[in-house]
Order: structure tokens, then C-alpha cells, then sequence
């Protein structure tokens, strides 16, 4: 079971690294996640309010809105109501990205999970024939 458990693994992590763009990849998937769930308010979200939502410093969410930036996945503009402040808004591009990646990895979770469900019903079904002395319960099933 641990094989499959790190095939699942390395099958996630090559949807990830194969959809996100190099830049990216050295700050955890949570953190890209939540930066972007969060940019994708109306207005944008200014940089102290996401570095305080993610857990990062002023300056750690600096460096992320700059390599977002240059990978064109947030802009940034200035506040209506305060010139200082930066607002990060996501990108077109950003979501559809976002959205390829989440199909590829509901199909590889989908199908594990219903390779797990099989093997569990397998398993069940042995211990049943076990169970009744030997005897093929599920005679539409072929015979070990």
C-alpha cells in the first residue's frame, strides 16, 4: 500500500510541477493556493492583508507579489483610498492555470480513490470466504 501512497505522491507532484511555472514552485502549494484565493476578491487584497492571512512577513510577501507579478498570474495597482498601499488582484491567466491543474488532480486522486475502493471490496470479499469455509460468495467473480 506504501507504493501506491507515493505513486498518488509523485503522480500529484508532477501535475504540479508540470503546471507551475518554475519561479513558483519554491513556495509551498498552500501558501500559492491561499495567495491566490485571496487576490481573487473584487478590489484585490492589499499586501499586508494577505502577508498577515498566509503567515509571511511584509517583505516574504513582497518577494511572492513580485514573482507573481512577473509571471503575470496578480497585478498590482494602487488603493483608491490609500496611494500607498498595493493591491493584488488575480489574473486571467492565473485562474486558468489554477483551474487545469485542479482537474489533473482530481483525476489522479479520482481514479486512486476508486483503486482504493476496489481493493478494499476485494479484501472484504476474502475475508468473507474465509469467513464461510472457503466458499465463493460472489460467484460472478472469478475464483482466485
Amino acid at each position: 500500500m506504501a507504493d501506491k501512497a507515493l505513486g498518488v505522491y509523485l503522480e500529484l507532484d508532477a501535475a504540479w510541477r508540470s503546471s507551475i511555472p518554475k519561479k513558483l514552485q519554491g513556495m509551498t502549494a498552500e501558501t500559492l493556493v491561499e495567495v491566490l484565493r485571496l487576490t481573487a476578491e473584487t478590489k484585490g487584497i492589499s499586501q499586508s492583508d494577505a502577508a498577515a492571512a498566509v503567515g509571511q512577513s511584509q517583505s516574504g510577501m513582497s518577494k511572492i507579489a513580485t514573482k507573481l507579478t512577473q509571471e503575470k498570474w496578480v497585478t498590482l495597482t494602487r488603493s483608491a483610498n490609500d496611494p500607498k498601499q498595493k493591491l493584488m488582484t488575480i489574473t486571467a491567466k492565473a485562474e486558468s492555470v489554477m483551474a487545469t491543474l485542479g482537474g489533473k488532480l482530481a483525476a489522479v486522486t479520482k481514479d486512486k480513490a476508486a483503486l482504493r475502493r476496489l481493493e478494499k471490496a476485494e479484501q472484504k470479499a476474502e475475508l468473507l470466504k474465509e469467513q464461510y469455509g472457503g466458499r465463493n460468495l460472489f460467484p460472478d467473480r472469478e475464483a482466485d
